[in-house]
C-alpha cells in the first residue's frame, strides 16, 4: 500500500469512529443519571488519568485524619456556609430583619 492510501483509509477510520460517538450521543443523550457506556467511561478514566500529573496521583495529604480535624473542618464549613447565607439574604432581601443562624452542636 502507498502511504497516501494508509493515511486516507486511517483518516476514514477516524471520521467514522467519531461520526459513531455523535451518533450515540444524540440518539443516547447526555445525562448524570444514566449509566455511561464502556466507550464514555474508557475515556472519562483516560482523560482524569491525563489531567492529573504523575507525582500528584502519588502524593499522599499531608494533613492526617482524625476526629478532630473532622470537627475543624466541619466548624469552618458551618462558619463559611452560614456568613455565605447572611450575605444572600441580606442582599437578595434587603428590607427584611436577617435571621439569626445559630450554629447546631458538632
Amino acid at each position: 500500500m502507498r502511504r497516501s492510501t494508509l493515511l486516507i483509509l486511517v483518516g476514514l477510520a477516524l471520521l467514522g469512529l467519531a461520526a459513531a460517538i455523535v451518533a450515540s450521543v444524540l440518539h443516547d443523550g447526555l445525562s448524570a443519571k444514566a449509566t455511561p457506556t464502556r466507550l464514555e467511561a474508557l475515556v472519562a478514566r483516560n482523560a482524569r488519568q491525563l489531567a492529573i500529573p504523575k507525582n500528584a496521583r502519588v502524593t499522599q495529604n499531608p494533613v492526617l485524619d482524625s476526629p478532630e480535624m473532622q470537627r475543624e473542618a466541619r466548624l469552618h464549613f458551618a462558619e463559611t456556609t452560614e456568613a455565605a447565607t447572611q450575605r444572600s439574604v441580606a442582599v437578595s432581601t434587603p428590607n427584611l430583619p436577617i435571621c439569626a443562624f445559630r450554629l447546631h452542636k458538632i
